[in-house]
C-alpha cells in the first residue's frame, strides 16, 4: 500500500469520525474582584489560579466650569485573552436621584459603534460596545465625560462595567464589577 493513498484515507477516517464532536471550552465567571482604590481612581482586580486575568480601572475628575465630570475606563487583560461585548452602565447609588447623561468621548477612528440607553433596571444610563474585539486585543480605554441633573455635591454614582474575555478554544471569561464612589466638585484628575 502507498504511503500517500494511506494518509489520505486514514485522515478522511478521522476527520468523519470526529465530525459532530465538539471540543469542550470553560466559561469562568469572574465576580469577586480585589479592589484596589487610589485618590480618583479604582481597580477591580480580577484572579484565577493562574494569576491576573483582568484589571478593571475607573478614573474620574475633574469636574469642569461646565459641570461635566470626566471619566475614563481601562481594561487591561491577559495575554492571548481579546474583550468581548462590553457594557457600561452609570448610575446614582440613591434610586430617587436621577441618573447622569452620558457623553463619549471622541474615540479613535477604528473604534467600533457604540450603542446608548437606559437601563430598565436602575434607570442608569447605559453604552454598549458589542463589537469591540477588532480593538479589545490590548488594553481598551474608553473616556466620556457626566453631566449630573442634581446640583448638589458630592456626587454617588456607580459604575458597572460587564464584558467577556475570549481566551481562545477552551477558555472564556465573564467579567462583572461595579466602582462605587462618591464625587466632590474640586477633584483633580489623577
Amino acid at each position: 500500500m502507498e504511503r500517500r493513498t494511506y494518509l489520505a484515507a486514514f485522515g478522511t477516517a478521522g476527520v468523519g469520525a470526529l465530525a459532530g464532536c465538539s471540543v469542550p471550552s470553560t466559561t469562568t465567571r469572574m465576580t469577586d474582584p480585589t479592589v484596589k482604590d487610589a485618590d480618583t481612581e479604582t481597580h477591580l482586580v480580577y484572579r484565577d489560579d493562574d494569576g491576573r486575568v483582568a484589571v478593571t480601572s475607573v478614573q474620574y475628575g475633574p469636574v469642569t466650569d461646565q459641570g461635566l465630570i470626566r471619566m475614563q475606563l481601562s481594561i487591561w487583560h491577559r495575554a492571548k485573552t481579546t474583550v468581548e461585548d462590553l457594557s457600561v452602565t452609570v448610575r446614582t447609588r440613591e434610586p430617587a436621584v436621577p441618573a447622569p447623561e452620558v457623553y463619549l468621548a471622541a474615540p479613535s477612528r477604528d473604534f467600533p459603534a457604540v450603542h446608548f440607553s437606559r437601563d430598565e433596571n436602575s434607570d442608569g444610563r447605559q453604552f454598549a460596545v458589542p463589537d469591540i474585539e477588532e480593538v479589545g486585543r490590548g488594553t481598551v480605554t474608553i473616556e466620556w465625560f457626566l453631566r449630573s441633573f442634581d446640583d448638589e455635591w458630592p456626587v454617588e454614582l456607580a459604575v458597572d462595567v460587564d464584558y467577556d474575555l475570549d481566551g481562545g478554544t477552551f477558555t472564556t471569561y465573564t467579567v462583572d464589577g461595579t466602582v462605587e464612589f462618591e464625587l466632590e466638585q474640586n477633584v483633580t484628575f489623577a
